[in-house]
């Protein structure tokens, strides 16, 4: 049995009366504990104020290397005390009858509660304490395992995780690197999740008996939460439900195992179901939520360099159906004992799935080390971490182990629910991607039934490394379930599904060779080795080891790697990746540098390269031994160019191109060169003139390093106004009106802000101002015969309309109009209009006008808008001599 399982020699007598009841103790030792247990009270042996005065004593096991002793108590405010559980966490006084639930023991699980010396009962005159209280304090039963926690800490399997997540990865954003965890954390045999129906069918051959297997209430883990981060789980997967007793009192946010959609009978039923083991915990799935919290931060506390991802499947205070309860007490827990840690949402409106979230390296410093994922959020918690909906590829169905395909790195699932298949070969750059194995009722039951949730192989663990999927959640983390798996039910380590994770260090290689990082040809993976050996060189495009933060062009599934001719001792990389591999816009527009594989799909696309010699790696310890980094190399930075925001303008202005926004990271000075329609101008701001239409304006930013950026801005030039247009018409007066066709000749002058002078004329139209006369003009052309019978008489005997010649819709400028006009009228006016077309469809018309006065005095007979001088208009007709001809007009 398990230490959690056994009464250990020497323990208190209040420790005893809390694992097992009285009965079972014997009856005169159990009256001997009740005794001293009412002492123990009498004296003040749980009150808090007891125990600041004296600095508790180390847990009964021994100190590990590898789990910080536990921190003092979180100060909480009163008014929300019933929401944050101020007792029974380890380090803080066990919690009196009152001050807890039936359902949880005088300390959390894992803990038992231990007699030590605290306060002062008597004190001396001069304020020295003569004799000494007691106090009640929870100490370490089963949740620390110090001796395996140190052996993990030994292994090379710890080494190679952290220096594949914590150094290689530090500059990564910390969706892109892979985190171990483990699938229902808080359900673990350590913490009193017994198996509560036995199945003894599973007799093998060779009359070996078979594994003692569970149906319900299967634990998920060994371990409990704090052994599982003690042995290098990053992610926690964590259930929350509200539950009470039978009648619904004493309710609380639990973590426990249950299903909601059978109703909130079924779920609190569940989380109530006691185990059968008769000396824990009898009812786990009743603790509190607060102290697992609780529980997380000491551990943090203890490990300040450590970032941890907490997945919360939440049925308590969110919007959606059987969920209910006072989110309250799942949202005062999380930000009290982990507020200012947890990284923020940014900003409230839609998450942006492309934008990466931060990386390591940024959270550290920015005093960030917890990342919150939700199923669903609690009421009143939208700025408290990630919904799953938006920082997670897919869904539940998507992330079993049984539908992955790690041949293409997205899984295979035939559900139909599933309607989008995910995985790293097409997460978005914001999210994570999850692998879950679940174990939860494969003992037993469910193996007679041929169902499978889906259980890790070493080569499936190995396909989620080499695909990098970023968090794969596991069952029974670091037990050994080989053979009888005796680790589902005892401290029996096993680390093998760790190193199936490792897909860079050759094992057993811990950096004990030398000081550089090389990629070994004969078994593909990476030793150190001595830094002046000849080896050739891996380069790929610009990322952490140029000194950028511009991830916009990191790929996390780069897979343009290079490797040079040249050979040489590692510090010579730089320099060989530069001369052969040199920044080339009409290739791949971009610069490879010496560079290092930083994730598992990145290192399969560079080992897939026929890898026939060792290669030399930009990864180093040189400048402290043990202390991993991919050096910033003098490289160059080019510039950012920014062309400014796209533009639309109307026609005839200025366009103002302004890249003053565009900037060098290594400070360097700048020009500026902007190429379009209008040829090239220079620096950073310039001003230049555009036909109207869409027009792409390149933007080349130099830093006189031969680094180059490029940038573009649309500018589109509106053409909303028509044209100006003018016309004058000669002769613009017929006079005498002798019933003549008269050659009459257009001047039409347009322009246009956008097309100058290249505007479309059209003559549209000749309007009369009488209705024209429907006659012969024979008997006005005998008259007119007698006034001048010379040679124009056969030019006066023209027939037809009065407007002849005019081709309208074109630009026609010459026609003619008869000297004609209505007896006992005021005079004839013919109005020409023109219309002016520019290339944008906007028109304008302008019109000019002809008049044929009635009698000699053209100036009584002229219509007040025509401004024609009235010599222009004087009866009778010019000799040539300055006088004029009398004619009389009918």
């Amino acid at each position: 049995m398990s230490q959690f399982n056994s009464f250990r020699p020497g323990a208190s007598c209040v420790e005893a009366i809390h694992r097992k009841p009285c009965s079972i103790l014997g009856f005169g030792r159990a009256i001997l504990c009740l005794g001293f247990a009412l002492a123990l009270a009498s004296c003040g042996g749980s009150g808090s104020e007891n125990t600041v005065a004296l600095a508790p004593p180390l847990p009964p096991s021994a100190p590990s290397a590898s789990s910080a002793p536990p921190p003092s108590p979180v100060a909480v405010a009163a008014s929300t005390a019933g929401t944050l559980r101020t007792c029974g966490n380890e380090g803080e006084d066990a919690c009196k009858l009152f001050e807890k639930d039936i359902f949880n023991a005088s300390c959390d699980t894992g803990l038992n509660p231990h007699v030590e010396r605290c306060g002062c009962i008597l004190k001396g005159f001069r304020g020295n304490c003569l004799i000494r209280g007691f106090c009640n304090i929870c100490r370490n039963s089963t949740r620390h395992r110090p001796g395996t926690a140190d052996l993990y800490a030994a292994s090379w399997a710890q080494w190679a995780l952290r220096n594949q997540r914590e150094q290689l990865a530090i500059d990564e954003p910390i969706n892109w690197v892979t985190h171990l965890g483990t699938h229902n954390a808080f359900n673990s045999f350590s913490d009193g999740h017994q198996p509560r129906v036995l199945d003894l069918t599973n007799i093998v051959t060779g009359g070996i008996l078979g594994t003692v297997k569970e149906i319900l209430d299967a634990p998920n883990q060994f371990y409990s939460m704090t052994s599982q981060l003690d042995l290098g789980a990053r992610i926690l997967a964590i259930d929350a439900h509200w539950s009470g007793d039978i009648l619904n009192n004493q309710e609380n946010a639990r973590l426990c195992h249950s299903i909601t959609e059978g109703g909130v009978l079924l779920e609190r039923t569940l989380c109530r179901n006691p185990s059968i083991d008769i000396d824990g915990d009898a009812f786990p799935g009743m603790r509190y939520f607060a102290n697992g919290i609780k529980e997380i931060r000491n551990w943090l506390d203890g490990h300040p360099e450590a970032i941890v991802i907490l997945d919360l499947e939440n049925y308590v205070g969110c919007n959606r159906p059987h969920c209910d309860g006072d989110p309250a007490y799942v949202s005062d827990p999380l930000r009290t004992y982990l507020g200012d840690r947890i990284l923020p949402r940014p900003g409230a409106g839609e998450y942006d799935k492309d934008q990466p979230l931060p990386s390591r390296a940024e959270m550290l410093a920015a005093g960030k080390r917890v990342v919150m994922i939700f199923n669903d959020k609690p009421r009143g918690t939208e700025d408290l971490g990630f919904s799953e909906s938006e920082t997670v590829s897919g869904f539940f169905k998507n992330w079993l182990q049984k539908v992955q395909d790690f041949a293409t790195c997205v899984d295979n699932n035939p559900d139909p629910e599933v309607t989008e298949h995910v995985g790293p070969a097409n997460t978005k750059r914001g999210q994570f991607t999850i692998l879950v194995e679940d174990r939860t009722q494969q003992r037993g039951f469910n193996e007679l039934l041929g169902l499978n949730f889906g259980v890790f192989s070493l080569d499936d663990l190995r396909g989620a490394a080499r695909c990098n999927h970023t968090i794969v959640a596991t069952d029974f983390m670091g037990s050994n379930l080989d053979g009888l798996q005796l680790g589902r039910r005892q401290d029996i380590p096993d680390f093998t599904r760790h190193e199936a994770l490792v897909w860079s260090w050759k094992p057993g290689d811990r950096g004990q060779n030398g000081n550089c990082a090389m990629l070994e040809a004969s078994s593909l993976r990476w030793v150190s080795a001595d830094c002046t050996q000849s080896r050739r060189y891996v380069c790929a495009p610009r990322r952490s080891e140029s000194g950028t933060s511009d991830r916009s062009k990191w790929n996390m599934r780069e897979d343009r790697w290079k490797i040079t001719t040249a050979s040489g001792p590692w510090q010579g990389g730089p320099a060989a990746c530069a001369a052969e591999f040199p920044f080339d816009p009409a290739k791949d527009d971009t610069a490879y540098v010496f560079s290092v594989p930083v994730n598992g799909y990145q290192n399969d696309i560079l080992i897939k390269q026929n890898v026939a010699a060792d290669l030399w790696l930009n990864y180093t310890d040189q400048a402290r031994e043990g202390s991993w980094v991919i050096p910033r190399l003098n490289v160059n930075s080019p510039p950012i160019a920014d062309a400014g925001p796209d533009q639309t303008i109307e026609c005839g202005n200025n366009v103002v191109l302004n890249g003053s926004a565009s900037h060098d990271a290594d400070g360097d000075a700048l020009t500026y060169t902007w190429t379009g329609p209008f040829g090239t101008v220079t620096g950073p701001v310039a001003n230049v003139r555009l036909p109207a239409g869409v027009h792409v304006i390149s933007l080349a930013v130099a830093d006189g390093k031969g680094g180059v950026g490029t940038d573009s801005v649309t500018v589109t030039i509106g053409d909303a106004s028509p044209p100006t247009l003018s016309v004058t018409l000669n002769p613009s007066v017929l006079s005498p009106p002798n019933h003549r066709l008269v050659p009459i000749v257009a001047d039409v002058q347009a322009s246009d802000q956008c097309d100058g002078t290249d505007v479309d004329i059209a003559l549209v139209s000749i309007v009369i101002s009488e209705p024209e006369r429907e006659k012969d003009h024979k008997k006005d052309h005998e008259e007119a015969d007698r006034h001048d019978p010379g040679k124009d008489r056969e030019r006066r005997r023209d027939k037809g309309p009065d407007i002849q010649g005019a081709d309208f819709g074109t630009g026609d400028l010459e026609f003619s109009l008869r000297a004609e006009r209505k007896g006992g009228g005021p005079g004839r006016t013919y109005i020409v209009t023109y219309r002016a077309t520019d290339s944008a469809g906007n028109a304008a018309t302008s019109s000019a006008t002809v008049f044929v006065p009635h009698d000699k005095d053209c100036d009584e007979d002229r219509p007040k808008h025509d401004a024609t001088p009235a010599s222009a208009c004087a009866g009778g007709r010019d000799r040539g001599d300055g006088k004029r001809d009398s004619v009389s007009a009918r």
